[in-house]
């Protein structure tokens, strides 16, 4: 069985907390953004994952496709809000959240 991490607060009151498995992660940065960030999902093995965003209504507003370990360069057209970033390649899951301002 793999673990969850759930990032604590912090002393900044905007931060997005992440969870994520043990011995993997996914990066979002800037958060919060104004459309444009970067991902990164580290694993074990250089894999595609397939990402999915959707906004608080449930609805996809993305779906692509990234490489593991390797800095992948997003731009959401969306209006501003939290949206949620599922990640998910054969071997785990990740899971984020990402404001737009």
């Amino acid at each position: 069985t793999k673990g969850i991490t759930v990032n604590g607060p912090s002393v900044c009151p905007n931060e997005v907390n992440s969870v994520y498995a043990s011995g993997s992660r996914m990066k979002i940065y800037p958060n919060p953004s104004t459309g444009a960030f970067v991902i990164k999902l580290s694993a074990s093995t250089n894999e595609r994952a397939t990402v999915t965003i959707s906004n608080t209504l449930g609805q996809r507003v993305l779906q692509t496709t990234v490489s593991c370990n390797k800095e992948e360069l997003i731009d959401l057209n969306v209006p501003t809000g939290v949206y949620f970033i599922n990640a998910a390649t054969a071997s785990g899951k990740w899971s984020e959240m990402i404001v737009i301002k």
